[in-house]
């Protein structure tokens, strides 16, 4: 309960500021490569906004363990596989548990590859479709041959490519969010 209204004035407190004229930022952090929108619900039914600053998006897809998100109600990990593959999991944290309730549905709505300057749109259902889990379930899939918008044949991951990936969350107590991931191949 007391994360939960920590959470809530910082989020009042940001929005106040905001209005006020003054600019809230997270610190950017060298290692970051992960990023939370979060809307939660307040007691008095009052819808509020959380945006956490993208941070750089070129840090490798070997995460080498679990990142948290800004917010840190979500945590995201990724491998590269020798043979083009990219494996990558998201899981709520215990804050994302207290925030979102104990039923969580996750999909895809964002995907893309920027390879030597194109930048290739991913289908987000081909990416992940929408899960519906209790915590402490982990959102799980991969990428290595893709399909994407405007070409009839499927791209390949390859060194140097950057990964960006969207996904949605929506969960049992009426919160919503969307985790943001990019990283370099």
């Amino acid at each position: 309960m007391f994360k939960k209204s920590f959470l809530s004035l910082l989020i009042t407190l940001s929005l106040l500021f905001s209005s006020l004229g003054f600019s809230v930022h997270a610190a950017p952090q060298e290692d970051a490569t992960y990023t939370e929108f979060l809307t939660t619900e307040n007691k008095t039914g009052v819808i509020q906004d959380q945006l956490i600053e993208p941070q750089a998006a070129n840090f490798s897809c070997n995460t080498g363990g679990w990142i948290v998100g800004s917010s840190g109600a979500t945590q995201f990990t990724s491998q590269i596989s020798l043979n083009g593959t990219l494996a990558w999991g998201l899981q709520l944290t215990p804050l994302g548990a207290d925030l979102f309730g104990p039923m969580t549905t996750v999909w895809a709505s964002y995907g893309s590859v920027e390879k030597s300057g194109s930048t290739r749109v991913l289908f987000p259902a081909s990416i992940y479709t929408p899960h519906n889990l209790a915590y402490p379930g982990m959102y799980h899939g991969s990428i290595s041959k893709y399909n994407y918008v405007g070409s009839s044949s499927p791209g390949s991951l390859e060194p140097g490519d950057v990964i960006n990936l969207q996904f949605n969350l929506a969960g049992s107590s009426g919160a919503t969010g969307i985790a943001s991931i990019s990283c370099r191949y």
